[in-house]
């Protein structure tokens, strides 16, 4: 990216902006079936063209079928040792099937969605034997199988999916209290900006699908979890900030080229993380913030702190009178945003534990929907936005999505799973949200980024 691109993306601010960066959501869809396909091949088949990469739309498109057929695609995925699988059924108007055009007649959707057969999916008990070894060999395959109330089918036939890591190398860093995992592109674009992944407080761990996405499309990222895994502190609890600042400067010294654009992507209390570096460097050219706060809120299952500066902690907005009542009052899955809420209704418009986005020399994109259950990332986008703008930033927007939940990053899983059950003690929460529009809404926020680190 010259130097002129990144300034046109400085002022970014408008709504308008936002829309053209929602642009190119999906790659290119498969065309229907063409004369190759009715000519080379007997019988019914998946159309062979190559698929991009797995956060790209994938439609279904099957030839040589005939008009009338009823046809059930079944489609099965595996992550780690759970199984999830979709049914989905069609009444062909002719002689092929598009999952980009043509709508089921029974299933999860009555809509025309060309990646239904993977967001739709569901947790399952059991596999054929034949699926099973398809999904084993491989874990970022799905599978699909096709009969006809003709007697006709296939199946299963494997879909690999191109997570991209043909196209990078990842490594391990476990050095001077850092724990991160860097994913570099075969082939470097020192035009394009490197970006560090900053997680969430829901779950531990590495945002792998996440960073090997973006370094296949030429991006050096660091993935960099803060707590819960060795050699880091176990909760989000009292987290230095100087924790991040080292592991950029690791991160510049060693796997970014000179005056390369540095971009930061926080996801959930990651976005806490991320706007605090940001207020304290200079070299961070933009952050995107998935489903926000505006506020600093206090560590993980306690009243304390959940970052400190120099040993001390920083400002935090406390537990208010009535929340636990509003928590109490409700049957599970619980919906936490009340919580904050309330917090954010009594802490005053001032108060340091608020972030001041108008203070960020670098681009902030906020991207929230409107049915997060977790907390009201939507309301505090907007009234981050608003505030900033009236104080004179011009480079900030902010947009809501509608009927999506908590849950916003690469869409590459099924979106069917609303809730998450909270290790510390047991109960089990709401994300919010539909699975359609969720999955809908990363295909947004996905969009968003890569068009913002393309600019």
């Amino acid at each position: 990216m010259g130097r002129s691109g990144f300034e046109r993306a400085r002022t970014l601010a408008s709504r308008a902006l936002f829309a053209l960066l929602l642009t190119g959501i999906s790659s290119p869809s498969l065309a229907d079936c063409g004369p190759t396909d009715r000519k080379f091949f007997i019988g019914q088949h998946l159309q062979r063209t190559p698929y991009g990469l797995a956060d790209q739309e994938h439609p279904l498109v099957l030839c040589n079928l005939r008009a009338g057929e009823i046809v059930t695609i079944r489609a099965y995925l595996r992550a780690g040792e759970t199984y999830f699988s979709s049914t989905q059924r069609y009444k062909l108007a002719r002689d092929q099937l598009n999952s980009l055009t043509d709508i089921p007649v029974e299933g999860a959707y009555r809509t025309a969605e060309p990646d239904g057969y993977l967001w739709s999916m569901t947790e399952t008990a059991a596999v054929k034997p034949e699926v099973a070894r398809m999904l084993h060999a491989n874990s970022g395959h799905v599978a699909i199988e096709v009969s006809t109330d003709k007697g006709g089918g296939l199946g299963p036939t494997a879909i690999s999916r191109d997570f991209g890591l043909s196209r990078v190398v990842s490594r391990q860093i476990k050095q001077d209290g850092l724990v991160a995992r860097v994913v570099i592109p075969n082939q470097p674009n020192p035009e394009r900006p490197a970006v560090v992944i900053i997680g969430g407080g829901r779950t531990a761990g590495y945002s792998m699908s996440a960073a090997s996405l973006l370094a296949a499309r030429g991006h050096p990222v660091m993935s960099l979890p803060y707590y819960g895994l060795d050699g880091l502190p176990p909760q989000l609890a009292a987290i230095p900030i100087e924790y991040f600042a080292r592991a950029i400067d690791l991160f510049r010294r060693e796997y970014m080229r000179d005056h390369q654009k540095l971009v930061l992507l926080g996801l959930s209390r990651g976005t806490e993380a991320a706007a605090l570096i940001a207020l304290r460097r200079s070299d961070i050219s933009g952050i995107v913030l998935f489903s926000p706060s505006a506020i600093l809120n206090s560590a993980a299952g306690s009243t304390g702190p959940a970052w400190t500066e120099n040993g001390a902690p920083l400002p935090f907005a406390p537990d208010v009178e009535g929340e636990a009542d509003a928590m109490r009052s409700q049957e599970p899955p619980y919906k936490t945003w009340p919580r904050y809420a309330m917090r954010l209704q009594q802490l005053g418009e001032d108060d340091p534990a608020r972030i001041n986005f108008k203070h960020i020399a670098a681009d902030v994109l906020l991207i929230a929907c409107d049915q997060d259950d977790v907390w009201p990332s939507a309301a505090m986008s907007k009234a981050a936005e608003q505030r900033a703008k009236r104080e004179g930033k011009s480079n900030i927007a902010s947009h809501v999505l509608q009927g999506c939940g908590h849950d916003l990053g690469p869409p590459v899983n099924p979106t069917t799973i609303r809730v998450f059950r909270e290790p510390s003690n047991g109960a089990l929460y709401s994300l919010g949200g539909t699975a359609r529009e969720t999955w809908w809404g990363q295909k947004a926020a996905w969009s968003a980024l890569l068009a913002y680190l393309s600019r």
